[in-house]
C-alpha cells in the first residue's frame, strides 16, 4: 500500500516563493522605469535650461546689434545733416561770387548807347527792359550775350522807336529776356575740391 503523500504545503510555499520573485521583478522593473524617467526628466532639463541660455545669448546680442545699428544710423544722418550744411555754405559762397559776376557781366556786355529801365531775375531767367540810342544797340548787346560765358538764349520780346512814346529818350525800347548760366557751370565757380569730395562720398 503507497503512504499518502501531502504536497499542500510544499505547493504554498513554491507559490509564496514565485509571488516574491514576481514582487521583486515588478519591484526592480518599476524602480528601472523610474531611474529612466528620472533620467530623462534631467536631461530634458539640462536641454531646456542649455536652449533658455542661448536664447538669452541670442537676445542680448541682438539688443547689442541694434544699438549699433541705431548709433550707425545716428552717425549716417548726422553726416548727411553736415554734408547737407557744407553744401548749403558752398552754394551760398557760389551764389554771392555769382551775382557780383553776374552784375560785372552785364555792364561789360552793355553797348555804348544802351542802358537799362528795368530787370527781374526769376530763376535763372532775366527779364530786361531798356532804351538803345540807335536800332543797332539792341542787336549789339543780343550778341554780346551770345559770347558770353554767363548768360545764353538771349530772347527779344519786343522792340518800339521811341517816337512813338515808349521812351523819352528816344532810340528804340525794347524789352528781352536772356538766361543766367547755373553757377554749378559758370566759369571760375566751382565748389572746392573739398566740399565737392564731401558731397560726393555722402552720395
Amino acid at each position: 500500500m503507497t503512504p499518502a503523500v501531502n504536497l499542500l504545503p510544499w505547493r504554498d510555499g513554491q507559490r509564496r516563493r514565485r509571488n516574491r520573485l514576481f514582487a521583486l521583478q515588478l519591484g526592480g522593473a518599476v524602480a528601472a522605469a523610474l531611474a529612466v524617467i528620472g533620467s530623462f526628466a534631467v536631461h530634458l532639463d539640462g536641454v531646456a535650461e542649455g536652449q533658455r541660455m542661448r536664447n538669452a545669448f541670442l537676445k542680448e546680442n541682438i539688443a547689442e546689434f541694434e544699438r549699433r545699428i541705431e548709433e550707425v544710423e545716428r552717425l549716417r544722418q548726422r553726416r548727411r545733416e553736415l554734408t547737407g550744411r557744407i553744401e548749403a555754405i558752398g552754394a551760398l559762397e557760389a551764389q554771392r561770387g555769382a551775382v557780383a559776376r553776374v552784375l560785372e557781366e552785364m555792364v561789360s556786355t552793355l553797348p555804348v548807347g544802351v542802358h537799362y529801365q528795368a530787370m527781374d531775375l526769376r530763376g535763372d531767367v532775366l527779364a530786361l527792359r531798356g532804351v538803345a540810342a540807335s536800332h543797332q544797340g539792341v542787336p549789339a548787346l543780343m550778341r554780346n550775350f551770345q559770347q558770353s560765358p554767363w548768360f545764353t538764349t538771349p530772347k527779344l520780346l519786343g522792340i518800339q522807336d521811341a517816337a512813338q512814346g515808349a521812351s523819352p529818350q528816344g532810340g528804340s525800347a525794347f524789352s528781352m529776356t536772356v538766361v543766367r548760366v547755373p553757377s554749378s557751370a559758370a566759369p571760375d565757380l566751382a565748389l572746392p575740391a573739398a566740399v565737392a569730395a564731401i558731397s560726393a562720398s555722402g552720395e
